[in-house]
């Protein structure tokens, strides 16, 4: 597991890309949203196995947050992560988004920035795996992917993108095979500070 307790100020400092966006509307906004956004360009489009890793990924990310509130006692109001590949900008992204107070803000930023760093370092816990094995082959099974909605996505993808026809028996085969240091390789790949943006989206100060 993460550990959450460190004394030490984690956070990359100009490491990434910063964006702070005033609140839109007209009403005030109780929290701060935060969010991180990892984006690789690939040289070429990433095979399925490769995807499901991704996948695999943000769900491993947004299983850990809960920890911030449980034993960080963080006021967080809202949270989720996720991975995908982003066809049409030819890029895969792993998403993280909190509401949070603003008091804590910079406290929750240095203690996300341990979580994935963490996971970089290859602390993965295995007690994760039947939870995120259970989300996978839900997400790749017969059933799902034999909806009409599933089908005529895939078969554009496979006419269109040229993306390999894959039946749901060869996906959770390879579900059931995944390890923790997948899940390690895999954040070594993609949670780079260097291809890190960060957005904050609060009230405007008067």
């Amino acid at each position: 597991n993460c550990n959450l307790d460190k004394s030490m100020n984690t956070y990359p400092q100009n490491s990434s890309t910063l964006y702070q966006i005033k609140n839109p509307g007209n009403y005030t906004l109780k929290n701060v949203k935060y969010g991180m956004r990892f984006l690789q360009y690939p040289e070429k489009t990433p095979d399925w196995r490769e995807l499901i890793k991704v996948k695999a990924l943000g769900k491993i990310i947004k299983m850990n947050l809960p920890r911030l509130r449980y034993e960080k006692q963080y006021a967080l109001y809202d949270y989720t992560a996720a991975g995908l590949y982003n066809k049409d900008l030819n890029r895969v992204e792993i998403d993280l988004k909190i509401s949070c107070t603003i008091s804590e803000l910079d406290d929750i930023k240095s203690d996300v920035f341990t979580l994935v760093e963490e996971l970089k370092d290859g602390k993965v816990s295995k007690e994760l795996f039947p939870e995120l094995t259970e989300y996978l082959r839900h997400t790749y099974s017969e059933s799902r992917l034999n909806k009409h909605r599933e089908v005529q996505e895939r078969l554009y993808q496979h006419y269109r993108y040229d993306r390999e026809w894959v039946n749901s028996k060869t996906y959770l085969k390879f579900i059931d095979s995944l390890t923790p240091d997948d899940i390690i390789t895999t954040a070594k790949a993609y949670l780079k500070q260097t291809h890190l943006t960060e957005f904050e989206m609060k009230n405007e100060e008067r």
